[in-house]
């Protein structure tokens, strides 16, 4: 999972991508779906995050069984909120 929330972090999204390349190289996992959140805020509810949401719904539905970010601050800004996104894809995972 991506996010930017403004134009001016596009470089970012390269940056997350390597990252999370880097990350699943490390752990033998291949990158099979990518979703990414443009000029979305991370102190956003789910429901208006659309990538996110897709995401969450992939792995409740089983289609995925991790979700990789490169860096916590980009599930949620609220550490609290990013903390309970993570216990969430942890049990549909």
């Amino acid at each position: 999972y991506l996010r930017v929330s403004t134009d001016e972090q596009s470089v970012g999204l390269e940056a997350q991508r390597a990252a999370i390349d880097s990350i699943a190289k490390q752990r033998g996992l291949d990158v099979v779906f990518e979703f990414v959140d443009e000029n979305v805020s991370g102190a956003l509810e789910i429901i208006d995050r659309p990538a996110l949401l897709k995401a969450l719904v992939m792995l409740n539905d089983k289609q995925a069984d991790r979700l990789i970010v490169s860096k916590l601050d980009r599930l949620a800004r609220n550490t609290i909120v990013a903390l309970q996104l993570d216990k969430t894809a942890e049990r549909q995972g």
